[in-house]
């Protein structure tokens, strides 16, 4: 315990003699600890927490598949959601988020528009 007391009265005195370098060492560790609690955190609120909904392990990231097999990049149509909202469908329930107003008319081949039903 001796050995303990005196070896913080010498970092003292050293941290007195130079205190840009305490400055310097007690920042560089705020910032490490500060950036390390924000991104655990994030991590935290993304992907350990279960989703704040009832049943969320019974929901789906839906992607549609194009005429010539790609993938699209996520974003589904209202008249796509509509239809599979159809009472005939396994699914539940379907809905769309969207920060901007989306408006898309699906085509059939020959150029005319299809209507919902």
């Amino acid at each position: 315990m001796d050995a303990l007391r005196q070896d913080a009265r010498y970092a003292a005195r050293q941290l007195r003699r130079s205190p840009a370098f305490a400055c310097a060492a007690v920042l560089t560790l705020a910032i490490g600890i500060g950036t390390t609690t924000a991104l655990f955190s994030m991590v935290s609120a993304a992907l350990l927490r279960p989703l704040p909904y009832p049943r969320a392990a019974d929901l789906v990231d839906l992607h549609t598949r194009m005429t010539d097999g790609r993938l699209t990049n996520g974003l589904v149509s209202p008249i796509e959601i509509s239809r599979l909202n159809d009472p005939g469908l396994s699914i539940a329930r379907a809905v769309g988020v969207s920060a901007q107003p989306f408006d898309a008319t699906v085509m059939r081949d020959d150029g005319t528009p299809c209507t919902s039903s």
